[in-house]
């Protein structure tokens, strides 16, 4: 897997907040699903400039703005075709930030898998079951997705 992702152009490129806010500046931010950060502003573009020591969740539901970030990524060869990725996609980022709890990336309804790719830096991740998984014994699962790592829930 890290031999294809070392492929990728968000790889390659050395790919940060500068041009993520080039992206989201030529695009309309009305369209995002779901936003999270721990930076108190209403205006995402000065929040992205203000990123010191901080994180920033959001999913992604404009079209225009998911076409411009897949020319930095595509689909991993791992996962099969029969597979079907949703639309929208999410950017975490996150710099000299480390929080003592886990944040919730609640995925929309009807979600059936989800693909997290670390491209740099690491992340701990936590993986709750659903409630019908749950209910039957299933576990939670904690893990550290370090760069160039894939992990599919």
């Amino acid at each position: 897997m890290e031999s294809e992702l070392i492929k990728w152009p968000i790889a390659r490129h050395h790919f940060g907040l500068k041009d993520i806010e080039e992206i989201y500046d030529s695009n309309d931010w009305k369209n995002i699903c779901l936003f999270r950060s721990n930076i108190k502003t209403s205006d995402h573009l000065t929040l992205l400039k203000k990123m010191r020591s901080n994180k920033v969740f959001q999913e992604n539901c404009d079209q225009k703005t998911e076409k411009q970030m897949r020319k930095y990524y595509k689909r991993p060869e791992i996962v099969p075709s029969m597979l079907e990725l949703t639309k929208s996609n999410w950017i975490l980022v996150s710099q000299n930030y480390t929080g003592l709890q886990f944040k919730l990336i609640d995925p929309s309804p009807g979600t059936q898998a989800l693909l997290m790719i670390q491209i740099r830096g690491e992340n701990r991740i936590k993986a709750e079951p659903k409630e019908f998984c749950a209910s039957r014994g299933c576990g939670s699962v904690e893990d550290t997705l370090r760069p160039n790592e894939m992990c599919m829930n």
